[in-house]
């Protein structure tokens, strides 16, 4: 029984022939927040705003499972993973498609959760009301 739990826990991909390693996912993953930054940056140079927006790094993705591969156009593929960034974890659900070597993110529906350890502005003690001493 302890057996097939492990090997059901190893198992990441429904079609293993077609499934991007995790290195992959994390190269598509930070070439499509790139990809967002950058827009974002054009869209604000269109006025006489001087913005500039950068990507913040992935540091790790983690929970990874693939399912079916389509069966329309080049190999492509969804996934769901969870995206750990400084500011929080982004639950993941993204199809990708197969461009040569490299793997690319076409689509993604994504749910953030903001860290609990990120830097926070300490709050206003002006209108604040005291602890309770309980």
């Amino acid at each position: 029984m302890i057996w097939l739990v492990a090997l059901a826990g190893a198992v990441r991909c429904v079609a293993p022939t077609l499934c991007p390693a995790d290195a992959q996912i994390l190269a598509a993953l930070r070439a499509r927040d790139a990809a967002i930054a950058d827009s974002l940056t054009a869209q604000a140079a269109v006025g006489d705003d001087l913005t500039n927006y950068a990507a913040q790094p992935v540091e790790a993705i983690t929970d990874v499972f693939c399912g079916d591969a389509f069966a329309h156009g080049p190999p492509n593929i969804a996934c769901k993973f969870t995206a750990r960034y400084r500011s929080g974890q982004a639950y993941t659900v993204a199809h990708l498609v197969r461009r040569g070597e490299r793997w690319a993110i076409v689509d993604t529906m994504v749910a953030m959760r903001p860290s609990a350890i990120r830097d926070r502005s300490a709050p206003s003690r002006r209108g604040a009301p005291e602890p309770s001493r309980r």
